[in-house]
């Protein structure tokens, strides 16, 4: 096995390790209410970068992981240059990047299938993998330091009222090409109609509460087979109790954290069912369920909400 396989490897453990901790506790680190004045948006802190794809999710995580609720990053090698070290103990983090592979597309006997000019048809497969070497503000130590980290937080500061955001949400939601009907006490969304069922406006406790639940249900209209096509919500083995159903219910999750993040609304839904003890056994099973539903959830969430990537030159970061 190469040096960089059992880094990922190792990252991957970690991370499956942390989070079943984290369950086996009844904690999900992304059921979470937007109670500050700071946009949420995960950041590296020396060049502004605003993580994105299904980092926010990773990064949410490890921030569980080590009790701390600070969204701001520092790369080791960035953070040496400026002399900002790790603390005694800590750990590094890891985000996912992504990859290509391009392949031959193959019949079932493994021959190559040809296109009508006689080459060898192609597909392009996009993967992702763990890579690591980022510490979480907290974790690190040096002058100047406790300043850049408030110059940071300061520009991450909320630049929209709540109800403006929640506004921007009904505006998204409402537009998604997947009908609502609000009735009845349950939540669900039901493939063969391709529609999505909600408690009327008024059943939930708050306006947060409903957006959160809409966007799970969201996400779960995406796996329809005239969208991503996801096997959790097209397979008749996707039944409750299996491995297929926690899956779509994990990538639901996850991705209604995705969308509310990019929408700085809170992501903890009202009396939503919880499948703790279910996640954890598929984590346990297999390790890579957990990057496996990321991948799933981005790709849903980029449906709803493609992202606009931002980047905040250094200087704006840099205390004077």
């Amino acid at each position: 096995m190469t040096k960089s396989k059992k880094a990922r490897r190792d990252y991957e453990a970690d991370l499956v390790a942390g989070l079943i901790t984290l369950m086996e506790a009844g904690t999900n680190p992304w059921q979470k209410e937007w109670t500050s004045s700071s946009d949420g948006q995960h950041r590296n802190m020396v060049n502004g970068h605003i993580y994105s794809g299904g980092n926010p999710a990773l990064l949410e995580l490890q921030m569980a992981m080590r009790g701390v609720d600070c969204p701001l990053w520092i790369p080791f090698g960035a953070g040496k240059a400026k002399g900002w070290y790790p603390k005694k103990g800590s750990k590094a983090c890891c985000i996912l990047r992504p990859f290509h592979v391009d392949r031959e597309v193959t019949d079932s006997d493994g021959k190559p299938v040809l296109d009508d000019q006689g080459n060898a048809e192609r597909v392009q497969f996009t993967g992702f993998s763990y890579t690591g070497g980022i510490f979480n503000a907290m974790d690190m130590d040096g002058e100047g330091l406790a300043d850049a980290i408030k110059a940071a937080s300061n520009l991450n500061e909320m630049d929209r009222t709540e109800p403006e955001r929640h506004e921007a949400a009904e505006q998204l939601l409402g537009n998604w090409e997947v009908p609502v009907t609000f009735q009845g006490n349950r939540a669900y969304y039901t493939p063969s109609d391709d529609r999505i069922q909600l408690p009327a406006r008024e059943d939930f406790s708050s306006s947060a509460g409903l957006y959160a639940t809409w966007a799970h249900e969201a996400i779960h209209s995406t796996g329809h087979k005239k969208r991503l096509e996801r096997e959790g919500i097209v397979s008749s083995d996707a039944t409750f109790g299996s491995d297929l159903y926690a899956k779509e219910e994990l990538v639901a999750e996850l991705g209604a954290f995705l969308l509310c993040n990019r929408l700085q609304i809170s992501s903890k839904p009202d009396n939503h069912a919880s499948y703790l003890q279910s996640w954890i056994h598929c984590l346990k099973k297999k390790p890579a369920f957990l990057k496996n539903s990321i991948s799933d959830a981005t790709k849903a969430a980029n449906l709803l909400f493609p992202q606009v990537h931002e980047v905040v030159q250094e200087k704006t970061l840099t205390p004077a």
